[in-house]
């Protein structure tokens, strides 16, 4: 039985450890210069518009709830801003174009700095789509509706979307598991924002929460031992999310034992280099609204 459970903790390390590499190279779609520009260019103003067009694009012209539903963490009503009425200024096929060739162009320019190849970059790309094909799609809605996406042909834009697949692979998992644990959406950026994992103020500033908010939620989560009575996490609150994240990690765990190690470890140096470039260039800081930490060795 002890050999089992260090066969799992093994296996989810290297689920995280992925995840510490993947995300900073799917993220150029949030922080890099590119994919704001490009939905501009496209007609789509502001960013939450272009963000909220890019990413829910793969569902197709489904109603807000079901976009706030998918993405967990924004308060209704600032999703509701922006779906449906985007798709008026823009159809989700196009819009999931912008996104992914602008995401392209800032990758080749991150692999530039790195001195990556594009060989070392269709490795890896061709590498991660096996890695998604693999993944199973049950009771993963984002992740399923990007996994019938075409395989684009541009080695930077292939790359980018196998990261995204994985990370939505892994954020539907993680939804999951909150919901398993009793945990709303605005309690998990709370917690994310008192243990130091996301920007301070991350909730009301980025997701759409008000004051008014912040407080009732903070209120339920003292009722539950999980903040003091002055908003401090307790020691059930760090124990909560370590649960949630091991529990994340478990469910994306499995299929990284099915594809050969060393093929695996060469994918993790090639995002590795690229995820360093990425905070070079000012693009990806620690800690960072999408709740990544540093590079964890594979």
């Amino acid at each position: 039985m002890a050999g089992d459970e260090t066969t799992q903790s093994t296996e989810n390390e290297v689920a995280r450890s992925m995840w510490s590499v993947f995300e900073p190279v799917h993220a150029v779609a949030y922080f890099a210069p590119g994919v704001r520009a490009a939905f501009e260019e496209a007609g789509v103003r502001g960013f939450w518009r272009g963000y909220f067009a890019g990413r829910a694009a793969p569902l197709g012209r489904v109603p807000a709830r079901q976009v706030a539903a998918a993405f967990y963490g924004f308060r209704y009503d600032m999703v509701a801003r922006a779906i449906p009425s985007v798709w008026d200024l823009i159809e989700p096929d196009d819009a999931w174009t912008v996104r992914r060739r602008a995401c392209g162009g800032d990758l080749r320019v991150a692999a530039e700095r790195a001195d990556l190849t594009v060989g070392d970059v269709e490795r890896a790309a061709a590498f991660l789509s096996d890695v998604a094909e693999r993944c199973d799609g049950a009771g993963r809605p984002l992740f399923s509706a990007h996994l019938d996406l075409d395989e684009p042909d541009d080695p930077f834009e292939r790359l980018w979307q196998a990261t995204t697949l994985l990370r939505e692979h892994r954020g539907d998992g993680h939804v999951a598991a909150l919901v398993a644990f009793g945990v709303e959406p605005l309690q998990s950026l709370l917690i994310a924002d008192r243990l130091g994992t996301v920007p301070v103020g991350h909730a009301v500033a980025n997701r759409g929460w008000t004051d008014d908010d912040v407080a009732a939620a903070t209120e339920r989560l003292a009722g539950r031992g999980l903040v003091t009575a002055v908003g401090q996490p307790t020691d059930a609150s760090i124990s909560l999310r370590r649960r949630v994240e091991e529990h994340t990690d478990e469910a994306a765990a499995g299929v990284w034992s099915t594809v050969p190690p060393d093929d695996r470890r060469r994918t993790w140096h090639v995002l590795d280099t690229m995820a360093r470039a990425i905070g070079d260039l000012g693009w990806l800081t620690y800690p960072n609204p999408v709740g990544v930490p540093p590079p964890t060795p594979s």
